[in-house]
């Protein structure tokens, strides 16, 4: 597997089109996937906005617990609101306002 990797990095380097065909989409797909890792971190209960957490209680009167994320999507701040019921996943969306916007 190796060899064949570097017996390809060195025929595209002497055919420069197929080696920037190759460099180029790595470059391209390799940037989106940080630009998407940079935008969304976990925030802890206090560091959510009063305005969210109060339009999550209102929406799930009986959950104590639920993680938190913050992200950055069309240049809008979103907080989301990750909690397990049974063995399922769930999660809320809220804009900055409190404002829902979908169930996952």
């Amino acid at each position: 597997m190796y060899l064949t990797i570097v017996n390809f990095y060195f025929c595209a380097m002497r055919n420069k089109f197929f080696f920037w065909l190759g460099v180029i989409p790595l470059f391209f797909f390799s940037s989106m996937y940080f630009y998407a890792c940079a935008t969304e971190h976990t925030i802890t209960l206090h560091e959510v906005p009063t305005a969210v957490l109060n339009a999550f209680k209102e929406k799930h009167p009986s959950l104590l617990l639920a993680d938190w994320t913050v992200m950055q999507r069309h240049h809008k701040t979103v907080y989301e609101a990750s909690w397990k019921l049974g063995v399922r996943t769930h999660h809320d969306f809220f804009d900055e306002d409190g404002n829902f916007i979908k169930t996952n």
